[in-house]
């Protein structure tokens, strides 16, 4: 075998740096034969005894280099070379290389520690059963799962980060079960003796492409859904995490119980072939829903899809999924904007947004977060809030959700960010889950400065309808009341929808009349299509026909005493949307200060060549780039200066 440090050199590129996982078909020679596997190929095939796959992953890697490269195959632990690949990509940038494997080749110490040693990050296992007798039926290979249990065990103790991966078809379905207990078992033991444990379980839809794999083997969701429930129990239990590709899980309407078997649907398209069948297209939730996997969409007879029809109810079904609260490697985002300077000492002030929780209590039709990711512990917010200090920075801390007054440990989250010396600390909230006004008190005792609540109608039907929550109308208006007087500044975020933009004046005189009060004022956002979208694109206006009603709107707001801030920011309107802006924008505070084009861009602002002849091209963040993707740039023009 040669020596790793003589594997091809690449030579000098500019590969593109790619995100997420890429895979490399290291061989077609495997050492198992399952009877679900469309390539049944022998234990050796000619490419064995090459170095052409260290050729092919140079090249590969001149393209893109990923942040995690899968090797796989057939086998790709019986390539001779696998420790040359592993160490070239590794040399190339790659942070993760992981293996898909049966399992077996795992067993053999020597040859791991040499992966190992190579640079191996993770192994991806193979298990179709947990004894012997199926195990050995299904993969057709003697003492398969004694095999595969030391493998897995031996990369474990290695340090190598190891998922499972399931497929689940007619034949495996049965044993999903024994496989959870074992895998739940093997992962308390490991967290038991310090160390990490599973990275997680794949439970994937089986797929009976390319041609080759036999088309009868689709378990019907329904069919195995008790099967999915007591496989699912198992491993929550023990917390094991799933690790479903957001891509590769059953449609929508697949179980009975769907929020049970939550972990185990699409959320996002893309990679497998997925279709729409007929009666999908009335669904509540085909906007948001990928489709059905096509082999199974084959196989499934007329009770495979089910659409809902109750809007209100699809709402809170656990399919959304955003595309900008967490990074690639998992960890939540945090995003500094620059939003004051500081005359006495002459640097930025920052607000650091930390979202402490996914969960929410409401599914506004615009929203855009992805409530199904896990919520942050305390310790991680505390760590997020100790980074955001550094480098002289005097960051204002910003708790987000979701709804972050879900979170049990919001109070010491806010306690903690004052006592770092926060100037401000805020919450952003719909203000429900204030529940007196003691309650409240607790809040601005912990140090909570400031609240910005959302809320987006006059009266409780309509905002029932955009929310999908009855009931968190009043408790809304009741919390804002709460925190007003127990000392706490609070702004309004109003976010601008098509059908709700027309109400706007209307929204202005309840303002003025039920919550009046001097900690009160109001901000305006436009409902805006960011990243992997809203839950419902139709609530998305354009910014031309929201300028007549926020100008009817903040004008009567100046009228009644009400305080509107914050009408220019990056998700505020932009002011050549407003037919006359000056009157418009003299009855509102100004902000942000006088922006350069490196913030426009960080914000995600997109202007024209008719925004460097505006009047107000320093106080204007433009469109987002989402929006202009859709709607283009026409919108814009320039406004001349106050005559």
């Amino acid at each position: 075998m040669a020596n790793p440090a003589e594997s091809p050199k690449l030579a000098p590129a500019a590969p593109v740096l790619g995100d997420g996982e890429l895979p490399f078909r290291v061989t077609d020679a495997c050492l198992a034969h399952c009877v679900f596997c469309a390539e049944h190929v022998p234990r050796r095939t000619p490419d064995l005894a090459t170095d052409a796959v260290l050729v092919r992953l140079r090249d590969l890697l001149h393209q893109r280099i990923p942040r995690r490269l899968l090797l796989t195959g057939g086998e790709p632990a019986l390539h001779p070379r696998l420790p040359e690949l592993i160490a070239l990509a590794r040399a190339a940038g790659v942070a993760e290389v992981v293996l898909a494997t049966h399992g077996a080749p795992l067993a053999d110490v020597v040859k791991l520690a040499t992966w190992r040693q190579a640079g191996l990050t993770g192994a991806r296992v193979l298990l179709v059963a947990a004894n012997q007798e199926d195990a050995s039926d299904l993969t057709r290979l003697a003492d398969s799962w004694r095999w595969q249990r030391m493998g897995l065990l031996a990369a474990l103790h290695h340090g190598l980060r190891c998922e499972v991966e399931t497929p689940v078809l007619t034949l495996t379905a049965p044993n999903l079960p024994e496989i959870a207990a074992w895998l739940a078992a093997l992962h308390q033991a490991e967290r038991g003796a310090k160390r990490p444990g599973l990275a997680g379980w794949r439970l994937l839809p089986y797929i009976s492409h390319p041609p080759g794999a036999p088309a009868n083997l689709h378990a019907l969701p329904r069919t195995i859904e008790p099967l999915l429930l007591q496989a699912l129990t198992a491993a929550s239990s023990a917390d094991l995490p799933l690790a479903l590709p957001p891509n590769q899980g059953w449609h929508a309407c697949a179980f009975d119980d769907v929020h049970k078997l939550r972990g185990l649907l699409a959320r996002t398209s893309g990679g497998l072939s997925r279709v729409y069948l007929p009666q999908c297209h009335d669904c509540a939730v085909r906007q948001q829903c990928p489709g059905v996997e096509a082999t199974l969409a084959g196989q499934g007879g007329p009770d495979l899809v089910r659409p809902f029809r109750d809007a209100q109810k699809a709402a809170w079904l656990p399919l959304h999924r955003g595309g900008t609260t967490r990074t690639a490697d998992g960890r939540e985002r945090n995003v500094q904007v620059p939003v004051s300077k500081d005359e006495g000492q002459g640097r930025e002030v920052h607000e650091l947004v930390v979202r402490i929780v996914h969960q929410c209590n409401q599914r506004c039709a615009f929203c855009w977060v992805d409530f199904e990711a896990p919520r942050m512990e305390l310790a991680e917010v505390k760590d997020r809030v100790d980074q955001g200090f550094t480098g002289g920075q005097t960051p204002t801390v910003a708790f987000t959700g979701g709804e972050p007054l879900l979170h049990p440990q919001v109070l010491e989250m806010i306690a903690y960010a004052h006592a770092s010396g926060a100037p401000t600390v805020s919450l952003q909230t719909n203000a429900s889950r204030v529940r007196s006004l003691e309650h409240a008190r607790q809040l601005a005792q912990a140090g909570l400065g400031h609240a910005l609540v959302s809320l987006h109608a006059a009266d409780a039907a309509a905002s029932d309808h955009l929310t999908a929550a009855p009931g968190t109308f009043e408790r809304t208006v009741q919390g804002i009341r709460w925190l007003c007087e127990a000392g706490i500044s609070v702004t309004i975020n109003h976010v601008l929808t098509r059908d709700l933009a027309p109400k706007f004046a209307e929204f202005v005189r309840f303002v003025a009349n039920e919550l009046a009060h001097p900690k009160l004022g109001l901000t305006l956002a436009v409902a805006g299509h960011i990243d992997a979208g809203p839950i419902d694109q139709g609530v998305l206006p354009t910014h031309r026909e929201l300028g007549p009603w926020v100008a009817q709107g903040v004008l009567l707001a100046k009228e009644l005493g009400v305080q509107v801030v914050g009408l220019l920011h990056p998700c505020g309107l932009v002011p050549c949307a407003l037919p006359d802006p000056w009157p418009v924008l003299d009855a509102a505070t100004l902000r942000p200060p006088a922006l350069d084009d490196s913030a426009v861009l960080r914000d995600g602002g997109v202007k024209s060549a008719e925004c460097e002849r505006c009047a107000l091209n320093r106080m204007c963040f433009g469109l987002r780039r989402e929006y202009v993707q859709v709607h283009g740039l026409a919108e814009l023009h320039a406004i001349a200066p106050r005559s």
